[in-house]
């Protein structure tokens, strides 16, 4: 059986590159910082004390890049050489709290929307990238003057059907200081949902947000550039 020997560098030497990596990543910008250092520093979480380069060798040969191991599974960081398990965790905790900063940058509006009239909304839709790949479901807070305070989008579930219960819109709505909801369900075919579900989310929300004056604005149905609005329709 034969073990990858890591070679030690004189402790004083370590350090002072360590401290130079850290110092670099937290008084410049970061984008300054190779993908080389970043993953050293990465390493240095979990392997102190140790000349981590010959580890960070090994994995940019495999991965090429941090994109490359960020996007890499367990199986695939385990199976590594200079990958360990507690290495591998961390990896994966970086990958979560992207996902949670990219999931809060989508919801984030860029611009001031106004969406009181089915004009205003019917322009939203036509402008913004929100809504260039159907299938989604849109859950847009307001505020009382019909101004955009957040807005979300999600797939809809692998049985068809929505995915964030009505009670869900509406605790989301109380953190956000929300007073209107407009839904909007784009569909590209009819598997999304069934013909009455759209109506009874509507329905059960308004059930609930009764309760601290949430009103439902509007459940817009997209298909293909083409919608229909419920209040318009008689249906809220």
């Amino acid at each position: 059986m034969s073990v990858t020997a890591y070679p030690c560098k004189p402790p004083f030497l370590k350090e002072n590159h360590r401290i130079r990596l850290k110092k670099r990543l937290i008084e410049e910008n970061e984008a300054e910082l190779t993908d080389s250092e970043l993953i050293e520093l990465m390493l240095y979480q979990v392997h102190n004390g140790e000349d981590v380069r010959p580890r960070v060798k090994g994995i940019l040969e495999k991965f090429k890049d941090v994109s490359g191991l960020l996007n890499a599974t367990k199986q695939e960081l385990l199976t590594t050489p200079g990958i360990t398990l507690s290495f591998a965790n961390n990896i994966a905790l970086c990958k979560a709290l992207l996902l949670r900063v990219k999931e809060n940058l989508r919801g984030a509006p860029t611009k001031k929307f106004n969406l009181s009239s089915l004009k205003q909304i019917s322009g939203y839709i036509r402008k913004e990238d929100y809504f260039s790949n159907p299938d989604k479901f849109h859950i847009i807070y307001l505020d009382e003057k019909h101004n955009i305070l957040i807005h979300h989008y999600e797939n809809f579930s692998d049985q068809g059907g929505y995915l964030t219960p009505p009670f869900k819109v509406v605790e989301t709505a109380i953190k956000r200081n929300a007073l209107k909801i407009l839904l909007i369900t784009h569909c590209s075919s009819e598997s999304c949902l069934s013909p009455n579900q759209p109506v009874e989310y509507v329905q059960e929300l308004q059930a609930i947000g009764i309760n601290i004056n949430l009103q439902v604005h509007d459940h817009i149905l997209l298909n293909q550039g083409e919608f229909e609005s419920l209040k318009t329709l008689g249906l809220l």
